[in-house]
């Protein structure tokens, strides 16, 4: 009766309500910066995604042949939905959030870790994405030989890699971290988790292992790399611990 043809609709609506809707609050987020600065990398996100989403699916560069279904939605230039790039933007913003609150200084050091750790949020995300999007559903199709990961070539998480680099790195260059309001990293990371536990929840309900221990292994070096960037509270001095308990015994 009635439930396919519902649940036909209703199927590529939710995929899109849930980018639409986390940009709303990741945009909100930024917005209480007080500066516009932001949409600066939000264009810049944009047009570099919607590049190499473009070459992707016409050239098969830089992640290898493939192309979109119309289940996301509106596409420009009749190849990319609107919604993908947003995504990138999503995704690498949490990313590059977490990691300028950790890696916080202007030193050469820190701003490859920010640019790298950008990629590796995203590079993430895709060993989930992919399976539950492209393999479990037919949100885009692979038409590259050789797909030995669900169907997705591994030059794709080359391609990832590469592409969220250079999107750390115009975030260094358009100063998105003096943009970002000064928010406790956990509420970067709630949303990060927000937007990548739906592709994370498809695998698991598919049954699909090792995309499930691949993210989670991701995940888990991602929070490694974040942890052992966080300041340590410095011991107190032993002349200063001796004066406190000084102090305490005569009172």
């Amino acid at each position: 009766g009635y439930f396919p043809v519902i649940f036909g609709y209703a199927f590529p609506m939710f995929a899109q309500l849930h980018v639409v809707l986390c940009f709303l609050v990741l945009a909100s987020l930024l917005a209480q910066a007080r500066t516009q600065s932001w949409l600066k990398s939000l264009g810049a996100v944009f047009l570099i995604s919607l590049c190499a989403e473009v070459g992707g699916t016409t050239v098969g560069f830089p992640f290898g042949l493939y192309r979109y279904s119309n289940m996301l939605g509106f596409q420009l230039f009749d190849r990319v939905p609107v919604l993908i790039p947003i995504s990138w933007f999503v995704v690498s913003a949490c990313g590059y959030a977490l990691a300028a609150r950790v890696y916080a200084t202007s030193t050469l050091g820190d701003r490859w870790r920010r640019a790298l750790i950008t990629s590796l949020s995203l590079v993430l995300w895709d060993l989930s994405l992919d399976p539950a999007m492209s393999y479990r559903f037919n949100y885009w199709t692979w038409h590259t030989e050789g797909g030995s990961y669900y169907g997705m070539p591994f030059t794709n998480l080359l391609g990832w890699a590469a592409v969220g680099t250079a999107i750390g790195w115009a975030y260094e260059a358009l100063g998105f971290r003096s943009a970002i309001p000064l928010r406790a990293p956990r509420v970067w990371a709630a949303h990060y988790a927000l937007f990548v536990g739906l592709a994370v929840g498809f695998v698991l309900l598919s049954g699909y292992w090792l995309a499930l221990g691949a993210s989670l292994l991701g995940y888990g070096l991602l929070v490694a790399l974040l942890w052992r960037g966080v300041p340590k509270l410095a011991p107190i001095p032993v002349t200063l611990n001796a004066k406190l308990q000084d102090g305490f015994r005569k009172a």
